[in-house]
Order: C-alpha cells, then sequence, then structure tokens
C-alpha cells in the first residue's frame, strides 16, 4: 500500500491587499545664485512641478507585507487554481479568521466561493475584509474541498499566520481636586506613516459627568476644536486631550469609590483614506482615600468684618453601610472671641446631611 500523500491539482495562493502611498526621493539641493534662470521663469504655469520636498504625486507599491494595526481592516486577495491535467468539480472554498479566543467564520461572499467545475489553468478567486478588533497572532484558515473525475472527495487547508500591532498609545493622567477629576489623555500614533484623527470621544461610567475642554465657543455659537481643525498626527508625536468629570446626579458616592473612569473612542484615517477605529478598555484612576465621615465646607464668604457673624454651609457625608451615631463639635479655643450658635448630636445614614 502506497502511504505517500498524493499530491492536490489545486493550488492556493493569498495575498494581502494594501493600498499604495505617496513615493518619496531625496532632493537635490542647488545654489540659486548661480542659475540662469530663476524658479519664477522655469515654473510660472505650473509651479508644482518644483518639490524641494520628499513627497513626489506618484504612487508606489508597498515592495514588503504590511503591517496590521488593531481597529484597521485586513484585506486579502485569494486566488485557487488548477494546475492539474483534469478537469475538477464542485469546488467549494470555506474562508476563516482565528485568534487565541475566538474564531470568525464566513468571511467571504459565498457565491463567490463555489465553481461547479475547473478546467486546466482556470482559476476561481474571491477577496475578503475583516475588521482586526484584537491583538496578538491571528491565523486565516482557508479549507478548499473539490472532486475528482472518479469522484474521489478530496480536501485540503492553508493557514496564514501574522501579528496584530498597537496602532496608538494611549495614557491617560487624573488629578482628583475634592469632587472634581481633570483626565488628560495622551494619544500616540505607533504606525509608521501619518493619520488624521477624524473623531476622538470620551464615554463615561455612570457615575461621572464630563465635559469636553477640547473646544472653545466662538462668537457665531458653534464650538471649534482647540486644533483649529488641523488633527493630522506624524509618527511617534502625540496629543493631549483633556476632561472635566463630577458627579452624575445621584452618584456622588460611587463618584468617590469607583476606580474605572470610562472609555476612549478614537477613530482616524490614514493617508489614503483607510479608515480606523480603536475603543480602549476602562482607563482608570487612582481612587484617592475615603473615610468613614467627611466633613467639606461648600459654602462660605470670601471675606468677612471683624465682629460681624459669618455663616459657613458644611456637608457631613457617611461613606459607610450602617447608620453612624455622630456628635459634631467644633473646637474654637484657637479662634477668639467667635461664638457658636448650633451643636449637633445627629444620627447619619449613608448619606450626606447639610447644616
Amino acid at each position: 500500500m502506497d502511504a505517500t500523500p498524493r499530491a492536490h491539482p489545486l493550488t492556493l495562493r493569498v495575498m494581502q491587499l494594501a493600498k499604495p502611498g505617496f513615493a518619496r526621493h531625496d532632493p537635490v539641493g542647488y545654489d540659486e545664485e548661480g542659475l540662469a534662470l530663476t524658479r519664477n521663469v522655469l515654473h510660472a504655469e505650473n509651479p508644482r512641478h518644483y518639490a524641494p520636498a520628499n513627497v513626489t504625486e506618484a504612487l508606489q507599491l508597498p515592495s514588503s507585507q504590511g503591517k496590521v494595526y488593531l481597529g484597521e481592516s485586513f484585506s486579502a486577495f485569494i486566488n485557487i487554481c488548477n494546475d492539474g491535467h483534469d478537469v475538477v468539480t464542485n469546488v467549494s472554498l470555506k474562508v476563516e479568521m482565528q485568534t487565541a479566543s475566538q474564531r470568525h467564520t464566513s468571511l467571504a461572499d459565498p457565491e463567490s466561493c463555489r465553481a461547479s467545475k475547473l478546467e486546466r489553468t482556470q482559476t476561481l478567486q474571491t477577496t475578503i475584509r475583516h475588521e482586526i478588533r484584537s491583538l496578538g497572532t491571528h491565523a486565516l484558515l482557508c479549507a478548499v474541498s473539490y472532486t475528482l473525475l472518479n469522484g474521489e472527495r478530496r480536501t485540503f487547508r492553508k493557514s496564514f499566520n501574522f501579528e496584530v500591532n498597537q496602532p496608538l498609545d494611549v495614557i491617560p493622567h487624573c488629578t482628583t481636586i475634592q469632587n472634581t477629576i481633570v483626565l488628560e489623555v495622551q494619544v500616540k500614533n505607533q504606525m509608521p506613516h501619518p493619520i488624521h484623527f477624524q473623531s476622538i470621544k470620551f464615554t463615561p461610567q455612570s457615575a461621572f459627568a464630563v465635559q469636553d475642554c477640547n473646544a472653545t465657543l466662538c462668537q457665531d455659537g458653534k464650538t471649534r476644536s482647540v486644533f483649529h481643525g488641523f488633527q493630522s498626527v506624524e509618527p511617534k508625536e502625540s496629543r493631549s486631550y483633556l476632561y472635566k468629570l463630577t458627579p452624575a446626579e445621584g452618584q456622588y458616592f460611587e463618584f468617590r469609590r469607583r476606580k474605572a473612569i470610562g472609555k476612549l473612542d478614537v477613530m482616524w484615517r490614514s493617508s489614503m483614506g483607510e479608515f480606523g477605529h480603536l475603543q480602549t478598555s476602562q482607563l482608570e484612576r487612582p481612587v484617592p482615600p475615603v473615610h468613614d465621615l467627611e466633613l467639606h465646607a461648600t459654602n462660605a464668604p470670601s471675606a468677612v468684618t471683624v465682629g460681624a457673624p459669618f455663616e459657613v454651609e458644611c456637608d457631613v457625608i457617611n461613606f459607610r453601610d450602617v447608620k453612624v451615631d455622630a456628635s459634631l463639635n467644633f473646637d474654637l479655643q484657637q479662634v477668639k472671641n467667635s461664638t457658636l450658635r448650633k451643636s449637633y448630636d445627629i444620627i447619619l445614614e449613608k448619606s450626606r446631611i447639610r447644616m
């Protein structure tokens, strides 16, 4: 019995699709004083011909397989060719994308993945497009099934592995000032080509209300970005975005205790128009220590008259889950000629009492 595996008459090829980029060249220096004709005379009709920059008007195809980044789309061209001498029938192709945690099926159009027969040198072609949503190793799995002239049904499989890289580096910096969190998010372009930020939006957790500090109100009543619409970011360049977080209505206790504050949603386009979308995991902040009971002066006059009474409004807050029998005393030994009009013996539930 011959145990040698037989060769398949069909050949499977997978090619990654990528858009071209602008061709670059090193400009040649010159001495303006030694030119017989000036630039204005040479290029009076078409000044675009004078290009001292290293970017030309020509397009260039990538010379190697491009890197794949999270949030972008992976596109590939799949070609099945009959390199055998006989006709094969009932040809079908199944394409899947496998990651460490899940498998995506039916990436290709079913109608373009079937052929009733393939003559010699005839091909079956299709394209796939898949949005990348996780980092790490991805495997493109292709399974081809066909029938020989003698009725035998045969199948072979191939896998193509590639790595998915991080396109952006998002670094949050949080500063808590009483009941306000100042969030600064630094977004750095980790890709080797410039990108244009189309939209950057921060979505807070339910305990937080957010104010976007990256836009200003113009005289015509419209808001305008502090970057004045210029959102192009070069490789290794970063932008900082500022947000102000305050307690949402009825969420003061969760505001003080919650570590996760929200997600940042970023959409961008490359220089050739490719779309990218990335949503971060929950951004976190260092939670300041919370005491069982806290006393905050919420309203006090900025200036007082000597000898005249004035009022200070305070909040007493119980952060425990049970009632607390508390006594509120004021030590006025350090303040001469002061008078306390009220003293309190109170029972606090998990709530806020204003005095």
